[in-house]
């Protein structure tokens, strides 16, 4: 536990320095200004290590390098004393917030469906980087990878294979800071709000998912968003960079980003293209990596995919599947079914019963007051928002959805209670309560992920394994592919496990079909065909 807050309270602290770097000096929103340069201090160096691991491997080295050049920087130029003049009085904060994560994200892993995807693709980026045709191994290697490049240069020595918890301690340390420490009422409320469902289904914090943070993203820029101070052009960039660079995090946030560039052009009228430019260009990391990984620009979108890539008709076919388990709730659809008739099964499917029965309460609760342009700016967005992230975004039942309607409910609560009974200190009071009690209530939330029976693991509780245990020694093979010895595990329920191997580690049956770039160098592949 020791060691995980120390690495959590250590991210937490470089990236705020990041943050203070890039941070508008002009937008102000007092207390607000820690947990903001922290976000924005984690998405800037996800996005620079992306673009890295795109040349080379993202070692232990090259994060020292990355992270002593900063400090280097931030000596000479006078902003490492400036920096800890306005931080240090909240240091203690963030420290208490990383061992109370730590020891929430010490929790066994109870369901390793997430692992045997997540991890793999980080062993590859800290011992390969982002090499070419690297989703025709696995098809989810295609995707942005920022957030394991941001722990890739950790994967070494005592952290070896257990980063899964640092990642979601530093997740909910920033959850539990921002809400212990905002006087913000809405954001306060908002990740009240989101804690409590992230409550039912907490064991993914000991998972390698970017999802948790991606929420957060989301979540803090629809905040500030709807409640603008009198800044609010400024506010709109830095809500669009925010999930410009969250994008190189977690591709699934690209529906907001849209929505919200949409949204700028129609009120700026383009009156600044020289920042629309910057954005474009700051998108360059997420799009470079999944185009390198797949050969398509926005995979699975099957568009623009390259010869050498993963074929048009596999990516379409990933994105049907998505599609599959998201809206038909696992079942198979029947090929001459009406356009609209996964609704009944999407709304009676365990997956997404909290996000819908939240997002018809959101709703319910709308005539009680009269609406003002702000608020019916909300509605819409957050549901346009939904329904985008239903067709097209992966890992939904755990993934952005769960901010939008969480937010939409918090902010009719915000308009609608009386204040002086859902006081701040209240709120704090019902989300310590309510995520103990759902925390403590494991039925709740067994049957949230396909995973339906989830098996506890007995893990070590100083510093947890969250891969070793996936894979017995009598289930791998050497496998002599082109001369390479690739480790190879034997299939079980239909599924490799690759998870507790260090690269080259590969279902034989993918590499049948394909071929090394170079020869002798792992370093890159293409298909036979």
């Amino acid at each position: 536990m020791i060691l995980i807050s120390a690495l959590s309270f250590v991210l937490f602290c470089l990236n705020s320095l990041v943050g203070y770097i890039l941070y508008p000096k002009d937008l102000c929103f007092g207390a607000m200004n820690q947990p903001f340069q922290i976000t924005l201090g984690i998405v800037s160096t996800c996005s620079l290590l992306l673009f890295i691991a795109c040349f080379t491997a993202v070692t232990p080295l090259i994060g020292t390098l990355l992270y002593l050049a900063l400090f280097v920087y931030c000596l000479k130029s006078g902003l490492l004393k400036q920096w800890w003049y306005k931080t240090q009085s909240e240091l203690p904060w963030l420290c208490i917030a990383s061992i109370a994560s730590s020891i929430v994200t010490l929790l066994p892993l109870s369901w390793s469906d997430t692992h045997y995807y997540h991890y793999p693709l980080l062993k590859w980026i800290s011992s390969y980087g982002i090499v070419q045709g690297i989703g025709l191994i696995d098809p989810t290697y295609s995707h942005s990878a920022g957030w394991f490049a941001l722990f890739a240069p950790f994967d070494t020595g005592i952290f070896s294979d257990r980063l899964g918890t640092a990642g979601g301690a530093l997740t909910l340390g920033l959850f539990l800071y921002s809400v212990c420490r905002l006087p913000h009422r809405i954001l306060g409320m908002g990740a009240f709000l989101i804690l409590t469902i992230l409550g039912m289904t907490h064991n993914i914090f000991a998972s390698l998912s970017p999802d948790p943070f991606a929420q957060w993203i989301g979540l803090l820029c629809i905040s500030l968003w709807i409640y603008p101070n009198n800044q609010r052009q400024i506010q709109e960039k830095v809500i669009l960079v925010l999930l410009a660079l969250s994008i190189c995090i977690r591709v699934t946030l690209l529906p907001v980003f849209l929505l919200f560039t949409f949204w700028y052009i129609f009120n700026h009228r383009l009156k600044n293209p020289v920042f629309l430019f910057w954005i474009v260009i700051l998108l360059i990391p997420a799009v470079y990596s999944t185009f390198l990984s797949s050969g398509c620009p926005l995979y699975p979108l099957p568009w623009f995919c390259a010869d050498w890539g993963v074929k048009s008709s596999g990516a379409y076919a990933m994105q049907m599947h998505i599609r599959e388990i998201v809206i038909w709730c696992d079942k198979i659809p029947i090929d001459s079914a009406p356009a609209l008739s996964w609704i009944p099964d999407w709304f009676f499917c365990e997956y997404n019963q909290i996000p819908t029965g939240l997002l018809i309460l959101g709703i319910v609760v709308l005539p009680y007051r009269r609406m003002e342009s702000k608020d019916l700016q909300a509605l819409f967005c957050s549901l346009v928002m939904v329904v985008f992230m239903l067709l097209t975004a992966p890992a939904l039942r755990y993934g952005a959805i769960w901010f939008m309607a969480p937010f939409l409910i918090a902010l009719q609560l915000r308009i609608n209670i009386n204040s002086s009974i859902l006081t701040y200190k209240t709120s704090i009071a019902l989300l310590i309560l309510t995520v103990f009690m759902f925390w403590n209530f494991p039925p709740l939330h067994e049957n949230l992920f396909r995973i339906q029976n989830p098996k506890i693991n007995s893990l070590p509780w100083l510093v947890p394994n969250k891969a070793l245990d996936f894979l017995e020694p009598s289930d791998l093979r050497d496998y002599l592919w082109n001369s390479f010895k690739v480790n190879s595990p034997w299939l079980h329920n239909n599924a490799p496990r690759c998870s507790s191997l260090p690269p080259p580690c590969a279902n034989p049956e993918s590499l049948n079909h394909l071929r090394p770039i170079n020869p002798n160098h792992l370093m890159g592949f293409q298909s036979k065909e």
